[in-house]
This record gives structure tokens, C-alpha cells and sequence, in this order.
């Protein structure tokens, strides 16, 4: 029998939009049931109690903040803007059940963050592809626990404020719990694009980028 040369390894799996983002593919399991369980939300300082969102399964497309500046995408057809939202909320469970339908009724990209200082890393990394490259939107509660554990009950409008520090006028929606929150957000921001909802329809659609 002859020799030959074993034909090269298979490289692994790579993200061509965000090498130093984490992405996996979507399966066609369906997602696990939500649990049952009673959880407690605390967005604006009050609580409310509600059945908490199904967590992600392993097989969701998703992607986290990582160290190094993202590649240039492959993704973007001539013509067309790659379209993102980065949805910031430091407790994602609550939207896993809105984001795995992103995923599954569009080619909308979903990046995670569950910090104001997390999402404008994120948003720092991709500024430079804004212009030509990314369509990107953004969906923020408005109380988070941050980084160190501070409690930062206008969250929501303090990553704005810090957006448009650096002369970044992005869509962003409100979703929130609390009509009160509407009120602070509608008191301290009067521009178009941005919006606030309590209505997880409108949030889904503002994500599908279907409403402007």
C-alpha cells in the first residue's frame, strides 16, 4: 500500500465579525421549557415579582465583550450594514426567551453586555465600523447593579449620557418594568431616536429592526 500525506487539520471554529467576542452556533434542538420558579426584579428601585425568562441554551447565538479589537466582518454585503443591537441589562435572563427569537427570525446580531462600562467597551470596539460596516442599536434597562456591585438605579440614562459624551447619537430603547422609569427617561431625553417601552412586544421589534 502506498504512503501519502494526511491532508491538514480543519481550523476551529472562528467568529469572522468578532474574533475577540465568544459566538456558537444555533441548533435545531428546541430550547429547554423555562423553569417555573418565581424570581424577583428590581429595576428602578422597586421590586416586582414575575416567573423568570428561560435561560439561554448552550446552543443560542450569542456574543460577550473580549480583549482584543474586533477584525474587519466578512458579513456585510456590498450595500447592506451588518445589523446589530447591543442589549446592556445586568440580568440577561430576563430577555433570554425576546433574544433567542431575534435569533431565530432574523440574522440580527445580539451582543451582551450586564454593565454601562461593558457596553461602551463593546461600542468602542466597533465605532470605527459604525459608519460603513454596522447598523447598531441598543436596548438598556435603566437599574443595574454595575461593575463592583454599585447600585446605579439610572443606569439607562447614564450610558446615554456617556454615548452622547462622545458625540455617539445611536437608536437606543428603554425596556423596563416600571412605567415610573418612562417618566424619568421622557424627562431627561427628548430626541427621536430615543424610546422607552414596558411592552416586551415593542422591545422585540425595536430588536428586529423593524420600527425605526
Amino acid at each position: 500500500m502506498g504512503t501519502g500525506t494526511l491532508p491538514p487539520a480543519a481550523p476551529p471554529p472562528y467568529s469572522d465579525a468578532f474574533p475577540s467576542l465568544t459566538t456558537t452556533t444555533a441548533s435545531s434542538s428546541p430550547p429547554a421549557a423555562a423553569a417555573n420558579t418565581p424570581t424577583t426584579t428590581t429595576d428602578g428601585g422597586s421590586s416586582s415579582s414575575s416567573f423568570a425568562a428561560p435561560l439561554l441554551p448552550e446552543s443560542a447565538t450569542t456574543t460577550t465583550a473580549g480583549p482584543r479589537s474586533p477584525a474587519p466582518s466578512s458579513t456585510t454585503t456590498a450595500g447592506r450594514k451588518k445589523q446589530a443591537v447591543l442589549w446592556v441589562d445586568d440580568q440577561p435572563s430576563n430577555n433570554a426567551h425576546l433574544v433567542r427569537r431575534v435569533q431565530s427570525e432574523s440574522d440580527v446580531e445580539v451582543i451582551l453586555a450586564t454593565s454601562t462600562r461593558q457596553a461602551m467597551s463593546i461600542v468602542a470596539q466597533l465605532r470605527p465600523r459604525l459608519v460603513a460596516e454596522y447598523d447598531l442599536r441598543i436596548i438598556t434597562d435603566m437599574h443595574r447593579i454595575e461593575e463592583g456591585g454599585a447600585e446605579a438605579p439610572l443606569a439607562g440614562i447614564d450610558l446615554v449620557r456617556e454615548l452622547h459624551s462622545l458625540r455617539l447619537r445611536l437608536k437606543v430603547l428603554l425596556f423596563t418594568s416600571f412605567t415610573k422609569n418612562l417618566d424619568a427617561w421622557r424627562t431627561a431625553f427628548s430626541e427621536v431616536d430615543l424610546s422607552a417601552t414596558v411592552d416586551e412586544r415593542l422591545a422585540l421589534q425595536f430588536a428586529l429592526f423593524k420600527t425605526a
